[in-house]
C-alpha cells in the first residue's frame, strides 16, 4: 500500500491542477480503506461470489461479513468448524494470521467468535500476535489543515507521524488478541516475541498496546540473546527506545557478542540514544553505574568509545568523552581509539582524542603505532597531525630522537615508510621523508622502502622514493638473500620499475647469494619484457652470467620452459653449449623438463643434439626417462644418436654397458615415447643393446617390450616382417627378421670379445656390428660365442620363453613369433625330437614285450623254496613249471623281448641316464628343480635292475627274483607316465595332458580335506563291520570305504542276506551278521549322502572348473608348448651344431603345395603357421572393442591435456588483452565502471 496525501478542498483541488477524474480516482481509492473498519459496512461482491473466495483472501481483505456468511454455514459442526476456521494454505499462515497482519479487528473477532485459535503458529512458530505487531495498522487521521493521511509502514523510507491514539479491545488488534488468550510472550523459531518486531519495526502504536499488557516480560532474549531494548537501539527507534527504558528495561543487557545498547547506539553513531542511555542510568542508578556502562567491553573486548571511532561518529565520540570514557582503553589486538580513528582517516575524531591526552605511542598486538596504521591507509593528513603532535609535545627533542619515534619498527620490522612504500602512499612518503624518515629502514627480511615499493610494482611510490636518493643512496642494498630491489622488479616482470631503477644507476650485475643476477632470475620466471631490457642495457657481459650452479640466464630459460626468453638471450648472443656443474647444456635443461619448443629454438639456433654430460646421458636419455614425448619427437627430427647409452651410477668409463633412450623409456613406463623412438627411421638402432639386470641375467630392449609393453613389442615385430609383392601372387614373400629376438649370439655392447677373442664388437657402428656377427646369408661367422654358455640360461633368459611366462598370447601368435618356431622345427626340432621319441618307442615296445612275455617267480617256484642262489635254483630246475619253460624258450617271442630285449632295454636306460647326466653338468641344481627329471631317473634305474641277472641261475632261465619283479612293475609304470609327458610337448595331445596334471594338482590339494572324511566313515564303518573280512582291520575298512565311494557298497551282502532278516546267529553266519543295524543304516546313509553325492560332486565340479580354465587359456598353452618343445630340442643341441641353425633372417614364401601342407599338417609341423591373407591381417590387425575404447580413452586423454594447456594460454592471452585495454581507458581518460556481477560459485 502507498501513502497518499490530498491537500484542501475541491475548490483548492482544481486550482492546484486536480481534475474532477483524479479526485474520483483518490476517492474510490480510499473509501475502501475507510470502510475496513467500519461496523455494518457491506462489500459489493454478491453471494455467489463468496463461492469462489477462500477464508484467506477473506481474512486479508478484512471482509468481517463474508467471513461471517461462510463461516455461519459450518456453525453445526463444532469440530469441523474448528478445523475449518484454523486451516492453513500453502504458506502454513491461518486466516487469522491475515487478518491481524492487515489489522482487520472486525474480522478478527469474527474468526475468534467462530473457535479461531489465537495463538495458532506458522511454519517459524509466530503467532498472529506477532504478525500484528511485525506490521503496522492503518490509521486515517483527518489533519487540521484538512490533509488526509494513510500510513502503512511496510513501506521502510516513508516516515509517520506517531500518533497517540486510545486505543481499546473494541479498534485494537493486538489488545483484541490478547483479551481472548493470545500469549504475549510467545516466541517463534527463532525465539523472537511480538515486542522484539514491534521494537525492529518501529511499530509505536503495538509497543504501547504490548506494554500495557500486565504480562508482558520485557527482558525475553532471542536465541542470539538479543532483547527488545537492542532492537529498538539498533534501528534507531528513539521513542521505542523510550518507552523500553520507562517500562523498567535493563540497561545493561548483552547479547551473544557481549554488545550493550549503549554498543549498539555508539556503533550506529546515534547520539540522542547514547546520551538518553547514560542519562537514565545516571539518573537511576547514579554516575558509577553510568561509568560503568561507559567502560564496558563486548566479546572483542571493544568500549562504546572503540565503536564510536571506528565507525567516525565525532558527535558520540564527543558525548563519551566528556562522560569520562578512558580514551586509552584497548580492544582487541591491544588497538586504542587512536588507532581505529588513524585508519577511519577522521581528522577531527584525531584531534579530539589527542587533546584528551591519547597515546599517540600506544603499541597494538603487533607493536604497531597509529603511525603505523595512517601511513599503511594512506591517511597523510593523520600522519601530520600525528607527527605534529609529536612536535608540539617535544618541541626540545633533538632530530635523532624524532626519527627514532618516526622509524619505529612494528613486530615484522616494519617503520611507516616501510607501509607506505609497500602499498604504494606516495603522499605518505614524501610526508615522512620530509620529517625525517630514513630510507636505511629494513624490515625483518632486510628489505629496504624501494625494494617493497619494486617488489609491489608501486611506481608512484618508487619515484616518490627515487627523488630522496641524494641523501641514502640504498638502491642496491640487498636483502636477507642478497637481493637487490632490482631482482625483485626483474622477477616479477615490473618493466617499468626496472626501467626506473636503472636509469637511477642500480647495479645491474648485482648477485644474490645463489649468485644470479636480475637476468637470471627475469630468465627463470619467463618475463620477455624484463630481459630484453636488461640485455639492452646490460649487453654481453650480463648475458654470460654463471650462478652458483653455473648456470647462465639461458640454462634457467631453458629449464622453465621460456622459448621467447631464450630466443632473447640467444639474439644477445648467449652461449648456447654452456654447461652448468652437472655438464647439462641448454638443450638438457630443456629436454629434462620437457620444453619441446624451447627445444626447437635451441636447436634452430645450432645448438649440439647430442651433448653429453657426466654420466653420457644425452638430451634424448633425459627426454625419454621424463616421458616427455614431444621432446623426444623433436630431437628425433633433429637425428638424434639413438644408440647412445646412458652409464650407470658406479659403473666402470670403460665399459660399454648402458642404457639407452628406449631402455630408459621402457623402464620408467612411458609407452607413449616407446611408441615415438620405435616409429624413427633408426628403431633397429634403439633395439640393439644389451645390459644385466638385478639378478645378473642378460637383458634386452625386446625382454622389457616383452615383459612390460606387450603393444608395443607387437609393433616390432610388425616392422621385423617385410612384406614383398601381392599376397595372393604364388611369388609373394615375407622376409623376417629374427636378430631381435633370437639374439643369443647378438651381443651390442662395447669391449664385448669372443671366448677366442677372434672378434670384438664395438659400440658406436651398428653396421660393423653386423658385419662381424652375420655373414652374407645372414649366419653366424665362425668364433662368434653365445652370451652364456649355460644352456639352460639361453633357453630361460630367450625372448620366446618370456613371453610363456609373462602369457603374451598375441604376442606368441604372431607371424614373427611363428615364423621362427617354425624355423626351428624344420631346421632340427623334428629331427631330434622324433629321433628321441623312435628310441623312448623302441625301449617302451621291449619293456612292454618283456613284461608280456616274461612270467614272474612264483609262476615257477614258491618263495618259501627260497632264492635263485641257493635253494631256491634247485627246487626251480626240478619243478615242472621249469620243464614247460625249457619247452617254450625257443618261442620267437621270448627271443625277441626277453632274451634279446633285456640287453635293449639295458642299452637304452643306460643311454638315458648318460643324457641325463649332461643335462645335470648344463642345468647344475636347476636340474633338480624339474621333477619329470626324476621321473626319467626312476625309470632308467629301475628298468636296469629289473631285466639284469642277478644270479647264476637267471643266466639261462631268465627268471627273475621276486623283488626284480616288484620293480619291473614299477618301471612298466613309470615308462608309460614318461610317454604321456613326452607326448604333451605335441601342442594337439599336450592341452590334454596339461588338462589332466591340473586337475591333478587340485586334487591334491583338496585331498587332506578329502582324506579325513574317508579316515570318519572308516572308523565308524570298522567298529560296526570289524566282523565281516571286508572291514576286520583299519587298513582293510579304509580301503574298502574308498572303494565303496565309486558304487561298489555291496549293500545287500551287508544289510539284506539271510542272517540279517532272520536274525540268527550261528558260527558259519557270524563274519557276515550285522549286530548294530540302527546305527548302521544312519551311518550308511550319511555316507552315500556326502560322499557319494556332495564330495563326488565337487570333485567333479573342481575338475570341470579347471578344464574351463584350460580350455579359456588353450591357445596360450599350446603356443607355450609348441615354445617349450622348440626351446628344449635346441637347448640339448651341443653349440656347434646349434650355432649353424641361428639366422638373422629368412625369406619365405606361404604358397606351399597343399600335400606338402597336409604332410605337415599330419606330423604337427605348421600347426600355427598362418596363410598369406591370415598373415597380413595379423600385420595389419584390426582393435578389438577393448582395444578400441582403449586407444579412445588415451586420445581423448591426449585431447584433454591439451585443451587445458591452450585454454590456459588462452586465460593469459585474455587477462593481457584485459590489461592493455585499462591501459588505454585509463590513458585515455575514460571512466569506465564494469558491472559487479554475483557469479555461480560452483563456477
Amino acid at each position: 500500500m502507498t501513502s497518499i496525501i490530498v491537500n484542501g478542498s475541491d475548490e483548492e483541488g482544481e486550482k492546484g491542477g486536480i481534475s474532477e477524474f483524479m479526485k474520483g480516482a483518490v476517492k474510490s481509492t480510499l473509501e475502501p480503506a475507510m470502510a475496513i473498519d467500519q461496523p455494518g459496512m457491506r462489500r459489493t461482491e454478491s453471494s455467489e461470489a463468496l463461492k469462489y473466495m477462500t477464508l484467506h483472501q477473506l481474512a486479508r481483505d478484512g471482509d468481517s461479513a463474508g467471513l461471517s456468511t461462510v463461516l455461519e454455514k459450518h456453525s453445526g459442526q463444532m469440530n469441523r468448524l474448528k478445523k475449518f476456521v484454523n486451516t492453513k494454505d500453502e504458506e502454513k499462515i491461518s486466516p487469522l494470521h491475515y487478518a491481524a497482519r492487515y489489522n482487520h479487528a472486525e474480522s478478527c473477532k469474527v474468526l475468534i467468535k467462530y473457535q479461531a485459535d489465537a495463538n495458532s503458529v506458522d511454519e517459524d512458530l509466530a503467532t498472529p500476535l506477532h504478525y500484528a505487531a511485525r506490521y503496522k495498522r492503518q490509521r486515517i487521521k483527518q489533519s487540521e489543515s484538512g490533509t488526509l493521511t494513510s500510513s502503512d509502514d511496510n513501506i521502510a523510507d516513508q516516515s509517520t507521524e506517531n500518533v497517540k491514539d486510545e486505543s481499546s479491545i473494541d479498534n485494537s488488534v493486538i489488545l483484541f488478541l490478547i483479551s481472548k488468550g493470545a500469549n504475549v510472550n510467545a516466541q517463534d523459531r527463532y525465539g523472537c516475541t511480538p515486542l522484539h518486531f514491534a521494537a525492529m519495526r518501529g511499530n509505536e502504536v503495538a509497543t504501547v498496546e504490548l506494554l500495557s499488557c500486565p504480562s508482558i516480560d520485557i527482558e525475553i532474549e532471542d536465541k542470539q540473546k538479543v532483547r527488545a531494548l537492542h532492537l529498538a537501539v539498533a534501528h534507531s527507534e528513539k521513542y521505542i527506545v523510550e518507552l523500553l527504558i520507562e517500562s523498567g528495561a535493563q540497561l545493561g543487557c548483552k547479547d551473544e557478542d557481549e554488545g550493550t545498547p549503549l554498543h549498539l547506539a555508539c556503533m550506529e553513531g546515534n547520539c540522542e540514544i547514547a546520551e538518553m542511555i547514560i542519562n537514565k542510568a545516571n539518573n537511576t542508578f547514579g554516575w558509577p553505574i553510568a561509568l560503568q556502562l561507559i567502560q564496558d567491553t563486548d566479546m572483542e573486548q571493544n568500549t562504546p568509545l572503540h565503536l564510536a571511532v571506528e565507525n567516525g561518529s565525532l558527535e558520540v565520540t564527543q558525548l563519551l568523552l566528556n562522560r569520562s570514557a578512558d580514551v586509552n582503553l584497548l580492544c582487541k589486538q591491544a588497538t586504542s581509539a587512536l588507532h581505529l580513528a588513524a585508519q577511519s582517516g577522521n581528522d577531527d575524531i584525531v584531534k579530539l582524542l589527542l587533546t584528551k591526552n591519547a597515546k599517540p605511542d600506544s603499541l597494538n598486538s603487533n607493536a604497531q603505532t597509529p603511525l603505523h596504521i595512517a601511513a599503511s591507509h594512506n591517511r597523510s593528513n593523520i600522519v601530520e597531525l600525528l607527527l605534529d603532535h609529536e612536535k608540539e609535545s617535544y618541541p626540545h627533542a633533538s632530530r635523532n630522537l624524532r626519527r627514532s619515534q618516526i622509524s619505529r619498527r612494528d613486530r615484522d620490522g616494519y617503520s611507516p615508510l616501510l607501509f607506505a612504500a609497500e602499498f604504494g602512499h606516495a603522499e605518505v612518503i614524501h610526508t615522512l621523508m620530509r620529517r625525517g624518515a630514513s630510507l636505511k629502514d629494513t624490515e625483518k627480511n632486510d628489505r629496504n622502502a624501494i625494494f617493497l615499493a619494486a617488489q609491489e610494482d608501486q611506481m608512484d611510490a618508487l619515484k616518490a622514493l627515487m627523488n630522496y636518493l641524494d641523501e641514502e643512496n640504498v638502491i642496491d642494498d640487498g636483502d636477507r638473500y642478497s637481493n637487490t630491489a632490482l631482482h625483485a622488479a626483474a622477477e616479477k616482470g615490473f618493466l617499468r620499475c626496472v626501467k626506473l631503477l636503472l636509469e637511477n644507476n642500480a647495479d645491474i650485475d648485482a648477485k644474490n647469494e645463489e649468485e644470479q643476477t636480475p637476468l637470471h632470475l627475469a630468465a627463470k620466471a619467463g618475463k620477455t619484457n624484463v630481459v630484453r631490457e636488461l640485455v639492452r642495457v646490460g649487453g654481453k657481459r650480463v648475458v654470460d652470467d654463471e650462478d652458483e650452479d653455473s648456470n647462465t640466464p639461458l640454462h634457467l630459460a631453458a629449464l622453465a620452459g621460456n622459448s621467447k626468453v631464450a630466443q632473447v638471450l640467444i639474439e644477445a648472443n648467449a652461449n648456447i653449449s654452456a654447461r652448468n656443474t652437472s655438464q647439462w647444456t641448454p638443450l638438457d635443461c630443456a629436454a629434462a623438463k620437457g620444453w619441446p619448443k624451447t627445444c626447437t629454438v635451441l636447436l634452430e639456433n645450432d645448438a649440439p643434439v647430442d651433448p653429453k654430460d657426466r654420466i653420457k646421458s644425452t638430451p634424448l636419455h633425459l627426454a625419454s626417462a621424463k616421458g616427455h614425448c614431444q621432446v623426444v619427437h623433436v630431437l628425433l627430427k633433429w637425428k638424434a644418436d639413438i644408440q647412445e647409452r646412458q652409464r650407470k651410477e658406479g659403473q666402470n668409463d670403460d665399459s660399454g654397458e648402458g642404457d639407452n633412450c628406449l631402455d630408459l623409456a621402457i623402464d620408467n613406463g612411458h609407452k607413449d615415447v616407446a611408441l615415438a623412438i620405435i616409429g624413427s627411421d633408426n628403431w633397429e638402432e634403439a633395439l640393439k643393446n644389451d645390459t644385466t639386470d638385478s639378478m645378473g641375467r642378460r637383458t634386452t630392449p625386446m625382454r622389457k617390450l616383452i615383459r612390460k609393453m606387450p603393444e608395443v613389442a607387437e609393433k616390432v615385430f610388425s616392422k621385423c616382417v617385410e612384406k614383398n609383392g601381392n599376397p595372393e601372387s604364388p611369388e609373394y614373400s615375407l622376409t623376417f627378421n629374427w636378430e631381435y629376438l633370437d639374439d643369443m649370439y647378438s651381443r651390442w655392447s662395447e669391449n664385448v670379445n669372443t671366448k677366442d677373442d677372434t672378434v670384438s664388437i664395438l659400440s658406436g657402428n651398428s653396421s660393423r656390428m653386423d658385419e662381424e656377427i652375420w655373414d652374407h646369408d645372414f649366419k653366424i661367422r665362425p668364433g662368434v660365442k653365445p652370451y652364456s654358455e649355460d644352456s639352460n640360461m639361453l633357453k630361460v633368459n630367450h625372448p620366446l620363453m618370456i613371453m610363456v611366462e609373462s602369457k603374451q598370447e598375441d604376442l606368441l601368435g604372431h607371424p614373427l613369433v611363428t615364423s621362427l618356431l617354425r624355423h626351428k622345427w624344420n631346421s632340427f626340432g623334428r629331427i631330434v625330437y622324433y629321433l628321441n621319441l623312435l628310441l623312448y618307442c623302441v625301449f617302451l615296445v621291449f619293456l612292454t614285450g618283456y613284461v608280456v612275455v616274461a612270467k614272474p617267480p612264483y609262476w615257477y617256484f614258491n618263495e618259501t623254496d627260497g632264492d635263485l642262489h641257493g635253494k631256491g635254483c634247485t627246487v626251480l630246475k626240478s619243478s615242472l613249471a621249469y620243464n614247460s619253460w625249457k619247452n617254450n624258450k625257443d618261442d620267437v617271442a621270448y627271443k625277441i623281448f626277453v632274451k634279446a630285449g633285456k640287453w635293449i632295454i639295458i642299452g637304452l636306460s643306460a643311454f638315458s641316464l648318460v643324457r641325463e647326466m649332461i643335462q645335470i653338468y648344463h642345468s647344475r641344481w636347476q636340474y633338480l628343480l624339474v621333477w619329470e627329471n626324476l621321473l626319467e631317473w626312476g625309470t632308467g634305474i629301475t628298468a636296469i635292475l629289473a631285466v639284469i641277472d642277478v644270479s647264476s641261475c637267471q643266466e639261462g632261465t631268465e627268471i627273475r627274483e621276486s623283488w626284480q619283479w616288484q620293480l619291473l612293475t614299477v618301471a612298466i609304470f613309470l615308462a608309460w607316465m614318461e610317454l604321456v609327458l613326452f607326448i604333451r610337448k605335441l601342442p594337439r595331445f599336450g592341452i590334454y595332458v596339461v588338462m589332466f596334471t591340473d586337475v591333478l594338482r587340485t586334487f591334491t590339494q583338496f585331498f587332506p580335506v578329502f582324506f579325513l572324511f574317508i579316515v570318519a566313515f572308516a572308523l565308524g564303518f570298522f567298529c560296526l563291520f570289524q566282523n565281516q573280512v571286508p572291514f576286520q582291520s583299519f587298513g582293510a575298512s579304509l580301503i574298502k570305504t574308498s572303494v565303496m565311494m565309486i558304487g561298489e557298497f555291496e549293500f545287500e551282502q551287508l544289510f539284506l542276506g539271510p542272517q540279517n532278516i532272520n536274525k540268527v546267529i550261528t558260527a558259519d553266519n557270524h563274519k557276515s551278521y550285522l549286530y548294530y543295524p540302527g546305527i548302521s543304516y544312519v551311518l550308511f546313509v550319511f555316507f552315500l549322502i556326502l560322499m557319494s553325492v556332495i564330495i563326488m560332486n565337487l570333485l567333479v565340479g573342481l575338475a570341470v572348473d579347471d578344464i574351463k580354465a584350460v580350455q579359456d587359456q588353450a591357445v596360450l598353452k599350446r603356443l607355450a608348448m609348441q615354445v617349450e618343445l622348440a626351446l628344449d630340442v635346441e637347448r640339448i643341441l651341443p653349440e656347434f651344431i646349434r650355432r649353424r641353425f641361428v639366422v638373422k633372417k629368412k625369406t619365405i614364401k606361404p604358397q606351399v603345395s597343399s600335400s606338402k601342407k597336409a604332410f605337415n599338417q599330419l606330423l604337427n609341423l605348421n600347426e600355427n603357421f598362418l596363410s598369406p591373407e591370415e598373415i597380413s591381417k595379423a600385420l595389419d590387425a584390426d582393435l578389438d572393442e577393448i582395444e578400441v575404447v582403449q586407444e579412445n580413452q588415451q586420445k581423448m586423454m591426449k585431447d584433454l591435456t591439451n585443451m587445458k594447456r591452450k585454454m590456459k594460454e588462452f586465460t593469459a592471452q585474455t587477462e593481457k588483452l584485459e590489461m592493455m585495454l585499462g591501459a588505454l581507458l585509463k590513458a585515455q581518460n575514460v571512466d569506465y565502471l564494469e558491472e559487479d556481477v554475483c557469479a555461480d560459485e560452483d563456477i
